[in-house]
């Protein structure tokens, strides 16, 4: 009952508010012709309130424009302004917008009326410019437009040809100057004879009958001497032939080969950097006609500072042999910066291919404010630590150490694919993307001392105390290696989640002492512990260990096997 009550209180109130309700809620008007009367449209409105109509542009009104409330409905006259509305040949459209202007109460929502209309030119031309290049004395391909007269009763129309370079020259001419109606072809018509090298300019200019609009075509002519000529031209030039880029990760930037000399022509493009190694990026570098050649930098291993380089380009033949285009990259002190080669594992320090779950740590300069270790937030690892955040493949990481060197942070168990980019943000300010390897798994073993080499992190099951050589494992003994990059677990992992139970990996692992392969019990996440692994496993009874009882330890998952660390066999 209470539900049924309920919804009748709800039917009540939405019966009760305010409405406004335009017919039709979209107007065409059709298809005129500049100079044709437009006849104007109606709408009937209807509306429990006080209301205004707010049209779209200037080119329509609404009468009229406001009103009280009418339950019997109030036409609202749309007119369109001709000397407002843009002549184009493509529909074009606006809205007018009924929208209450109550005070009080709980006014509707405004309502939108469409309004679609095409307000052809009288007459449609099918080019918008010329542009010829010749040699002195040679004649130019011929070109042609054609008129659409849109307009029956009004189909008259006279073409003008002007030159405006040289003034008062001669050198262009159309095939026809009066008609009327559709003509489908007027020849374009250019006499080189007597002109000198250079650029020459003029327009062809076709006059409707009134009312119209009169259309301008420009028409320029480059006079070449055979020799190319090449210049260069981009948006980006900061004065001269000049590149400048900024920032961690500055987009593409590009420059145009432009040729007014003769028509055929080869070159290519040198790169060169004054400092900072091989950052300064120019595809494509070579080519037989006018190109654009698009610039990139890559600032990954460069320190902040400010970097210069140079794309020569070199052109046989050319009335200019050599270009240069100066090139800086200016990389600020606030910006985070990976080291090349700067991606590691955490067990290991060796740049190898990332896996979901895994360890790893990032060396470079700018990646924190300061030194701080990470604060879990109940049985969840932090992705932010102070103002630095990291990012493997667009999926935020738990963070575990950060410092202006060095972040220690886990891979995301979501991360698939073969590559990733790796991200440093730092109050907001992402440094340059590092692209890296991706696998299901990349076993490393932990070393004691932590750089990766020397003695591995292994205890005894027992009693959990380390493996030394003074407290070597015994043949036979159960044993507990820590590890990372054992990848995916049965369950799926919860990236920064420091584990309260066991969860097993779910690619097979093998353990080998030295060439003797080991039985392992349990290999999976280690309690308590984001991103690190453990494995049980007896040390075989056919180890054979060295001098002094050291014996080489490795990780085996299929075909990959993990580097080899050092532990002690009696």
């Amino acid at each position: 009952m209470r539900y049924l009550a309920a919804l009748l209180f709800l039917a009540t109130w939405t019966t009760a508010q305010a409405q406004i309700v335009p017919a039709p809620t979209t107007v065409p008007f059709g298809s005129f012709v500049q100079g044709q009367t437009i006849p104007s449209q109606t709408v009937n409105l209807t509306s429990t309130t006080a209301w205004k109509a707010t049209p779209g542009a200037n080119w329509v009104t609404a009468t009229p424009s406001t009103g009280q409330t009418t339950s019997t409905g109030v036409t609202v006259t749309l007119a369109i302004v001709a000397a407002n509305l843009p002549v184009q040949t493509a529909a074009q459209g606006t809205t007018v917008v009924f929208s209450s202007t109550a005070t009080t109460g709980s006014p509707p929502a405004p309502v939108t009326v469409n309004i679609t209309i095409t307000h052809l030119p009288v007459l449609s031309l099918s080019a918008t410019s010329f542009n010829y290049n010749a040699l002195p004395g040679q004649t130019p391909p011929v070109s042609s437009f054609a008129i659409t007269a849109n307009n029956p009763a009004n189909a008259a129309w006279t073409i003008t040809p002007a030159v405006t370079t040289p003034k008062l020259g001669t050198w262009l001419e159309v095939s026809t100057r009066t008609g009327s109606g559709s003509l489908d072809t007027v020849i374009v018509l250019i006499n080189t004879a007597g002109l000198a090298v250079g650029a020459y300019s003029g327009t062809i200019t076709v006059t409707p009958g009134t009312p119209g609009t009169p259309a301008v075509l420009p028409v320029t002519l480059v006079i070449n001497s055979g020799v190319p000529n090449v210049s260069l031209s981009s948006p980006y030039f900061s004065g001269g032939s000049n590149l400048a880029f900024a920032g961690s990760a500055p987009a593409t930037q590009n420059f145009t080969l432009i040729n007014t000399g003769g028509n055929i022509f080869s070159w290519t493009a040198t790169v060169a950097t004054i400092s900072g190694g091989n950052w300064l990026l120019a595809s494509p570098k070579s080519g037989t006609s006018a190109s654009t050649i698009t610039v990139a930098v890559n600032g990954v291993g460069l320190a902040a500072g400010t970097y210069n380089g140079t794309i020569t380009l070199s052109i046989p033949g050319a009335v200019v042999p050599s270009l240069v285009v100066n090139v800086s990259y200016t990389i600020n002190s606030t910006t985070p910066i990976i080291s090349a080669n700067g991606v590691v594992s955490s067990a290991t320090f060796l740049n190898g291919p990332l896996s979901p779950g895994q360890l790893f740590t990032i060396f470079g300069t700018n990646l924190a404010n300061g030194v701080a270790a990470a604060v879990p937030v109940g049985s969840m690892l932090p992705t932010t630590v102070g103002v630095t955040s990291v990012t493997l493949g667009g999926l935020a990481c738990p963070l575990i150490y950060v410092s202006p060197r060095q972040i220690n942070a886990q891979a995301p168990f979501e991360l698939v694919g073969t590559t990733a980019q790796v991200i440093v943000t730092l109050s907001g300010v992402a440094g340059q993307a590092v692209v890296v390897n991706a696998a299901a798994t990349t076993p490393a073993i932990f070393s004691v001392d932590g750089t990766g080499q020397g003695v591995g992190t292994i205890v005894r099951a027992t009693d959990f105390t380390l493996i030394t050589t003074s407290n070597p494992a015994r043949k036979g003994e159960a044993v507990a290696i820590y590890c990372t990059g054992l990848g995916q677990v049965t369950g799926g992992g919860v990236t920064g989640l420091l584990p309260s139970a066991a969860a097993a990996a779910t690619a097979t692992v093998g353990v080998r002492f030295g060439t003797a392969n080991a039985t392992v019990t349990y290999a999976g996440l280690a309690v308590g512990f984001a991103g690190l692994y453990q494995i049980n496993a007896t040390v075989p009874p056919s180890a054979a260990p060295g001098t002094g009882g050291v014996i080489t330890i490795t990780i085996n998952i299929g075909a990959v096997t993990s580097p080899s660390i050092n532990t002690y066999v009696k």
